[in-house]
């Protein structure tokens, strides 16, 4: 049983077998569904990302990453919660740290693209919509960009 009192919050490097089972949990829930090759989760921030996770002993639960952009601001992605652990509090939990973590970094503004399903928990952490619905171009699954201040 996973609970969120044994869940660890931690950065996790390329070489952790967390981020095995992170890149394996991102392929299932995000582009399996479509048939498009695993070497889809591989992007062009893959490489430069900070990558996140909550754990339960050696198990991934959820799974964030955070990447510097050209402008100055970072940018949240690729956030996924394991399937028997959604709508638990997962994903907010990591979210809220991920923005610490930017926010320790001195970051001002960090951006996303949200899932529609997804939008009332970015809005809770202080998210606000920018722009129109749009297609992701990997999935063709509707998203909207977000972004939040930070001070």
């Amino acid at each position: 049983m996973h609970g969120k009192e044994t869940a660890t919050f931690q950065q996790i490097t390329t070489e952790s077998p967390l981020y095995a089972q992170a890149l394996h949990l991102r392929y299932a829930l995000f582009f399996e569904m479509h048939h498009l090759p695993f070497e889809t989760v591989f992007d062009d921030l893959e490489a430069t990302s900070q990558h996140f996770s909550f754990a339960d002993h050696e198990n991934i639960l959820a799974y964030g990453r955070l990447s510097a952009l050209s402008n100055g601001s970072m940018k949240i992605s690729q956030m996924v919660v394991a399937q028997e652990v959604q709508q638990k509090g997962f994903g907010s939990m990591l979210l809220n740290r991920i923005v610490e973590h930017a926010d320790h970094l001195g970051t001002k503004k960090i951006e996303l693209n949200a899932r529609i399903q997804a939008i009332s928990m970015y809005e809770k952490a202080g998210f606000i919509s920018v722009g129109n619905i749009y297609l992701s171009k990997s999935t063709q699954v509707e998203h909207i960009r977000m972004e939040r201040l930070l001070s």
